[in-house]
């Protein structure tokens, strides 16, 4: 068994972006209890993910310490790490048991953990640690980029919300400005597609290796998948009247499986595909504050009946 540990930064959001990734599990707290970590490079609300050794209730503490067999456990130069639980002498308890105890305090070949979760104790031995470099790749240090941009783990949130995994199939972001969302797909090994009406955005997406062309999203004839944050904010300025209606309306022709969409706070969005979406559902909704005056709504869109 694994456990990921999940960012509390946005806990609904990191939640759901585990199961997209990962399939359903036990949550406790903010750990997600799975049986694999198949795909775990690719998560960005996660901080570190363990195997679990074993676990026992807290109460059981001296008796687990001293029947276990640490020298099947550590193996390696190690370091010893405790989450919402006190040391409290298991160190040296563990280190008199080795055989030949190799502590390493700045190198540590192998990092073992205690989590206390309630009244329950897991001893876990680190497996990843998320350093995908998303800071790298902030709004403001990429080329042409507005201050609204989408920052990196949170594009990448939803190209891993959108559910697909298989490499022969298209995320298509028809609103792709800078190509922020459609870098993350493809550092996810994706292929994707972005279109903009703004030639010169598109140029820019183009200058970073990514597929995109000038194209008008009504103009569209079909998608399977589509992920994409739509104009907002001082974006908005000139959008046409039912600019948001119209979209649903679209996309309700053109949508065969699913969809990962960002619209303002201020957009009922339910009530819009309520009236005009046919056969289309809102399959989740996650709130993120950006600011007092800028909340975006994530939106997960699904054509009903629709095969994944």
């Amino acid at each position: 068994m694994y456990v990921v540990e999940l960012s509390k930064e946005n806990l609904t959001l990191s939640v759901a972006e585990a199961i997209s990734l990962f399939g359903n599990g036990n949550l406790i707290d903010n750990y997600f209890f799975i049986k694999d970590i198949k795909n775990i490079q690719r998560i960005s609300y996660a901080k570190r993910a363990f195997i679990v050794l074993l676990s026992f209730n807290i109460v059981d503490m001296d008796k687990v310490l001293s029947k276990i067999n640490w020298n099947s456990i550590i193996k390696k130069e190690y370091k010893m790490f405790y989450i919402n639980i006190d040391d409290d002498g298991i160190s040296d308890r563990i280190w008199k048991m080795l055989e030949e105890p190799k502590v390493n305090i700045k190198e540590p070949k192998q990092q073992v953990y205690f989590i206390r979760l309630g009244s329950s104790v897991f001893c876990c031995e680190k497996a990843w640690e998320n350093d995908d470099g998303f800071s790298d790749r902030l709004p403001h240090k990429r080329k042409g980029l507005k201050p609204i941009s989408l920052k990196p783990k949170l594009a990448r949130s939803l190209v891993n919300l959108s559910g697909v995994k298989d490499k022969r199939k298209f995320i298509i972001d028809p609103f792709c400005g800078t190509g922020g969302i459609l870098i993350e797909a493809k550092l996810c090994g994706l292929k994707c597609k972005g279109y903009d009406l703004s030639s010169e955005m598109v140029a820019i997406t183009k200058d970073q290796g990514i597929d995109a062309s000038v194209k008008d999203f009504f103009d569209l004839k079909e998608a399977n998948y589509i992920v994409t944050e739509l104009p907002f904010g001082k974006n908005t300025k000139n959008l046409p009247d039912n600019f948001y209606k119209n979209v649903i309306i679209h996309l309700g022709r053109i949508l065969r499986r699913k969809a990962i969409v960002v619209f303002p706070g201020n957009i009922n969005v339910k009530s819009l595909l309520n009236n005009y979406g046919g056969s289309l559902v809102l399959s989740d909704l996650h709130k993120y504050y950006v600011h007092k005056s800028m909340t975006r709504q994530i939106c997960v869109i699904q054509r009903i009946n629709a095969h994944f």
